[in-house]
Order: C-alpha cells, then structure tokens, then sequence
C-alpha cells in the first residue's frame, strides 16, 4: 500500500458552528496527507455554518455537504456522514477543533505498520481563543470499562463502524465513548505518542455543558447507565457489574464495599469483556487503581476494618508494585484513626 494510495474521509458535523467552522475546515483541507474528502454534515444549522461550508466547497471539490432537514444529534449525523464516506479509512471532528497537518498521515502509517483497526493519539485541550491549557495523554484501551481512553484524535477502518453497526443514536452524550467500548472487544488499537489534534475548551460545547448544567448532567449520567446496560445485555453480566461501574463513575465510596461484596462476580465480568484484544492484568491494574482512589478520595471508607478486609480479599489496591510505597503506608496509618 504506497503512502497516499487510500482514499480517508474526514466527517464534520456541525450546528451552529460558525465561530470556529472555518479554522477546522481549513484544518482537514490542509493535511499533509492529500487523498482525502471532506463530508460537512449540516445539522439544520440556524447561523452561517451551510454558508461557510458553501463558500469552501466552491474551491475545493474533496469537499461534500449534506444538510439534515431536522436536527438529528451528534451520533444521527454521524451515521448519516459514515453512509456517505468513500475511504475505507475514517475519522470525525467536531467544528470547534482543530486537526494538526500530519493528522492523517500519522494516524494512517500507524494503522497499516502495526495491523491496527483503529489509531489514537495524544492532542491539546486548548482555550476558545487558541492558547493550550495542557496536553491530554490517553490511556490504554484496556482502561475502556472505566471512562473514554481513547479521546478526539482518532482514525479508524470503516469495518470497525460497519462492523458495530455505527454510533447508537438512543446514547447522545455517550455515542463515541459507547463506540469505543465496543470496539474493545473485537478490534485492535494502537496509540502513537504524537499530538496530533486540538481539543478546544469553551462554555458551549457539549463537554462543558455536561459538566456545569444539571439538565446535561443527568442526561449523560441516564446515557451512561443504558450503555452499560446494554454491555451488560450482550455480555450477559451479572446487573452489579453495571452497579459498580455506575458507582465509580460518581466517585460513590460505596462502589469499594460493593466490590469486595462480589469480588469474584464483578471480574468474571470484567473478563468477559476482555475479548481476543485486551489484556486483563491491564484492565485490572486499572481496577486496583480506581478503588484504591476512592480511599484516598473518601477519609471515611478508609477505615481499619475497611484495610484490613482489603489486605485479607484483595491486598493490591494497597499493595500493589505499581503503586507509591510511601503513599500505601500513610493511607494505612490513616486508617488507624478512623
């Protein structure tokens, strides 16, 4: 396969995006990889967005716009871009973001030097007005069960999406992170430790907006529970699998109790899950680190009784090689005087 022999199609949805639309079109024209279209899904914008993408489709013929008549939401869109995409390699962005020149061709050298399915990166959480807030490094793919490693730089072959039969449009809020977590179980990541895209932070973006607005809040955290539920569903877990997770993600001190409950229940599951892929002394290093933080993050489950359970049924979330030796011990003298 020579460097640029692949078509990759770029998908773009966008709703009333017109501050940052221009940058992150330019951005996706702009590759250092050529092969490429551009598919801009208009989500019945009410601003300039249908105009802007215009005025650059009538310079650029790798670029397509297709304007939904109603507006379906990121994971509809998404879908509805995918039913349009040529490439047999994919990747989608947001209209706030930005895609770095070698976006595409590093993702791609990647995919095709290491077999992969899918390729991910390190990118920017940068501010609305460009400057960088810091640089995100995603987790391992084994990490998936406990929130989304895999994060907004990202190329992937179209089998994967035509595989899992798209985004799951009854999951908005969690539409990419229930992608990923899918993918886990049949396909192969590979993460290259380049920064290759930009991530922007601002008070309207559904990130932000889940964070600060109780409405979104509780409609990701409903999203949430029905992704899990239907792992749960397909994997035939046991439902406090689901109870544990759901606690963890709350930071709920009760999930450390839960576990050491249904320890055994609880990893059968999580192997399950692992599949032909992932790597389960990875995904339960992760596990050990999760719950050893819910004793540092809760003074009051760290009690004697409570490390003197752990010790007796599961001693590495205390012990564990990975984990700092001070710290250990000052968690376990703490203990004493709670």
């Amino acid at each position: 396969m020579s460097k640029q022999e692949e078509l990759i199609s770029i998908i773009l949805p966008v709703f009333n995006g017109q501050e940052f639309l221009a940058q992150a079109i330019e951005s996706c024209l702009n590759q250092t990889y050529k092969n490429l279209e551009l598919i801009i899904v208009d989500d019945a914008s009410e601003d300039k967005s249908l105009e802007i993408s215009r005025a650059f489709a009538a310079k650029d013929n790798r670029l397509k716009i297709f304007s939904n008549k109603e507006n379906l939401k990121l994971p509809g869109s998404l879908n509805s871009g995918h039913a349009w995409a040529n490439g047999n390699f994919i990747t989608w962005t947001s209209h706030d973001n930005v895609l770095k020149p070698d976006f595409l061709e590093k993702h791609f050298q990647n995919i095709v030097a290491n077999k992969a399915d899918i390729s991910y990166s390190n990118y920017d959480m940068i501010f609305a007005d460009g400057n960088i807030k810091r640089e995100h490094h995603p987790g391992p793919p084994e990490y998936l069960l406990f929130g989304n490693q895999i994060g907004a730089s990202f190329l992937y072959r179209k089998k994967v999406f035509e595989e899992l039969s798209g985004y799951d449009e009854n999951l908005f809020l969690v539409e990419d992170y229930d992608f990923w977590l899918r993918a886990g179980m049949n396909f192969k990541y590979s993460k290259i430790e380049y920064n290759l895209y930009s991530y922007r932070i601002q008070p309207e973006s559904l990130t932000a907006k889940i964070y600060n607005e109780r409405e979104w809040n509780r409609e990701h955290d409903q999203a949430l529970s029905k992704m899990f539920l239907n792992l749960k569903e397909k994997l035939a877990w046991e439902s406090l699998s689901v109870e544990f997770l759901l606690k963890l993600f709350k930071n709920d001190k009760s999930a450390l109790r839960l576990f050491l409950n249904n320890k055994a229940a609880i990893t059968k599951d999580f192997k399950k899950y692992c599949g032909k892929e992932l790597n389960y002394s990875e995904l339960q290093n992760e596990l050990y680190r999760q719950l050893r933080m819910v004793l540092k993050q809760h003074p009051e489950a760290n009690t004697f009784l409570n490390v003197l359970r752990i010790l007796r049924q599961e001693r590495n979330i205390l012990m564990h090689q990975k984990f700092n030796k001070k710290e250990t011990i000052k968690l376990i003298c703490k203990s004493l005087v709670n």
